[in-house]
């Protein structure tokens, strides 16, 4: 006979096998359950892998698009920042252009008070060089006229010069003498 002690039933089917035969496909039976589970373990592992792979893309992606947030957000903020200083900028700008125009109204509010102080003492001097020129005016009409009375009272006073001719005349006769007192 050989490995197998057959036995068949009314169908024409095996029914026995020999035990050995039972006991070494048992055992690869097991080997082949053993290589699956390996396997399948194995394929878990895999799957696991392709898993973490997937996880490790995704997670990349993540980090991609986080990274290029953080680079939107850092150039907004210096955008922001840009845009503050520019403005201190210019507002240092304009107070020192408003410091500079208050600088130049205190000068031309000064040099106007200087002016129109000037032409106050300008118009008192004028207003006292046209009294004292009045004054002197009316006082050299006053001594010129007192001077012409005084003149005419002299010359009513004087002898004239008849007077003296008839004088002299008088006295010797002669002519000699006319005109030149003694």
């Amino acid at each position: 006979m050989g490995l197998f002690n057959k036995q068949k039933d009314d169908q024409g089917r095996v029914v026995a096998v020999e035990s050995e035969v039972v006991a070494e496909l048992t055992s690869k039976i097991a080997d082949l359950n053993r290589q699956i589970a390996e396997l399948t373990g194995k394929r878990k592992g895999i799957k696991e892998e392709l898993g973490l792979s997937e996880e490790v893309v995704r997670l990349r992606r993540q980090l991609t698009d986080l990274e290029i947030q953080k680079s939107k957000v850092e150039e907004d903020q210096a955008r922001r920042e840009r845009e503050v200083e520019h403005k201190v900028g210019l507002e240092r700008v304009r107070v020192g252009e408003e410091r500079k125009w208050m600088e130049k109204e205190r000068e031309l509010s000064a040099r106007e008070a200087t002016l129109e102080a000037g032409n106050a003492n300008l118009e008192a001097d004028r207003k006292r060089f046209e009294d004292q020129m009045e004054f002197m005016t009316s006082r050299f009409a006053e001594e010129m006229a007192s001077m012409r009375d005084l003149t005419q009272e002299m010359i009513k006073r004087l002898p004239n010069a008849e007077i003296m001719l008839s004088m002299t005349q008088g006295h010797n006769g002669s002519k000699e003498g006319v005109g030149a007192p003694d």
